[in-house]
């Protein structure tokens, strides 16, 4: 994965030598392109298009002779000043207030992820992005699980989903 510049804009390219043959990229793109399209149709069920807080997929990666999609460009999205990810943030510095925002924002999507049959899958605070207007965003929907966040039995599932949510929200002192 890697920020990169296209045309003045910044976006996030995530490249596989395997290309399609990566289950994970293959499940990345299908669950942002249906994201995409359900917040289009529905405006994400009680959710605004600005509560569906998911990169945008912009393009994708080919193999300049055989034409064989290697991987994806997404919206880059800008940390604000806390850190890069959830992960990097130190909650004790950060208001009860806005923590409580972050775990209903995340726990919100969460919820319409799975109205729309759709697992985060490897639910952790290292795949939340805080914008700079302290939102939270939800990235890394190639599947996999991470121990600690989500036990490996529930992996890829909507039970693992939760346990990751709960989890983020202890990490957030909630």
């Amino acid at each position: 994965m890697a920020k990169v510049e296209i045309d003045g804009r910044d976006m996030v390219c995530k490249a596989f030598c395997q290309g399609l043959e990566d289950p994970g990229l293959i499940q990345e793109l299908a669950s942002i392109s249906l994201i995409q399209q359900k917040a289009a149709l529905e405006g994400g069920s009680g959710l605004s298009n600005t509560q569906i807080r998911v990169p945008k997929l912009v393009g994708y990666i080919t193999h300049a002779e055989t034409g064989a999609t290697l991987g994806m460009l997404r919206e880059w999205i800008p940390a604000g000043n806390r850190g890069d990810t959830l992960r990097d943030v130190d909650v004790s510095t950060v208001s009860v207030e806005i923590r409580q925002r972050w775990a209903e924002q995340i726990r919100g999507m969460v919820n319409w992820l799975h109205e729309i049959d759709i697992v985060w899958g490897d639910g952790k605070p290292s795949n939340v992005v805080i914008d700079q207007a302290d939102n939270a965003w939800l990235i890394d929907f190639g599947g996999g699980w991470t121990e600690g966040w989500v036990d490996e039995e529930f992996a890829g599932t909507e039970r693992g989903d939760d346990q990751a949510v709960e989890r983020i929200a202890k990490f957030l002192g909630l």
